[in-house]
């Protein structure tokens, strides 16, 4: 199991995902832009941030990953705080 797919497929379909211990990615959505000197039409494009205050599970992930693979409640949560502490490690050694 790759969390990180599983991350992305989670984004995709809610535009906002909670990793517990870790903190929150949302996908915020720019329209299309077309600026009247440059004459250039910029097209509509998403961005995705991360939240680090907000760490509070909503089980969404949990159920996924749960569904998905036939595990048990524990056993994804252990999988998903091992990712979130190696998340954690990487941005306070790597910065990103």
């Amino acid at each position: 199991m790759n969390i990180s797919e599983i991350i992305g497929e989670l984004l995709l379909r809610n535009s906002k995902l909670v990793i517990p211990d870790f903190g929150t990615f949302t996908i915020g959505r720019k329209p299309a832009n077309f600026d009247k000197i440059s004459r250039i039409l910029t097209p509509p494009s998403a961005e995705i941030s991360l939240n680090v205050n907000d760490k509070t599970d909503d089980m969404i992930m949990v159920g996924y990953i749960k569904k998905k693979f036939s595990m048990n409640e524990q056993e994804v949560k252990d999988a998903i705080a091992l990712t979130a502490a190696n998340f954690n490690k990487q941005l306070s050694t790597e910065g990103s």
